[in-house]
């Protein structure tokens, strides 16, 4: 059974993603990870200390964040430790505005913003990412 765990820099170094995560992850830059120690953030282990997922808030300012997460190409049916802890997070946290880009052509990754409860707000934001294609979309989840 996957645990829900600190996390931890090394995390988003050995996390093996899935191939529509590649391109972005392939960009981080050293100290990155080190930085997203600082936010809300989390790790989902498998029992042989596989990393399936990792994920947190970044504050952009008072009233916004932002959510990210890179999930395991091998997640397999861990899928729903990953998405609970997600959603506990966003639920947890008191921005007015939180804010999810997903690469355009990630379905599973639409998919997963709208069971978050985020909604599209820009459905097509051109060279977003900084590699060719690089299209995303911006979802939203608005507080009242």
């Amino acid at each position: 059974m996957a645990q829900l765990v600190d996390y931890q820099p090394w995390h988003l170094w050995e996390i093996d993603v899935q191939p529509a995560q590649k391109k972005q992850h392939d960009l981080l830059r050293p100290g990155v990870p080190e930085s997203l120690v600082n936010y809300p953030c989390y790790s989902v282990l498998s029992d042989d200390g596989r990393v399936l997922g990792v994920g947190g808030l970044i504050h952009c300012w008072d009233g916004r964040g932002s959510v990210w997460s890179y999930l395991a190409r091998d997640l397999g049916n861990q899928f729903v430790t990953c998405h609970r802890a997600a959603q506990a997070l966003v639920n947890s946290v008191d921005y007015p505005r939180l804010e999810m880009s997903v690469a355009i052509d990630h379905d599973d990754g639409h998919r997963w913003a709208q069971m978050l409860g985020f909604k599209c707000e820009t459905p097509f934001m051109e060279k977003y990412f900084p590699y060719e294609y690089g299209h995303a979309a911006m979802y939203v989840r608005i507080k009242p």
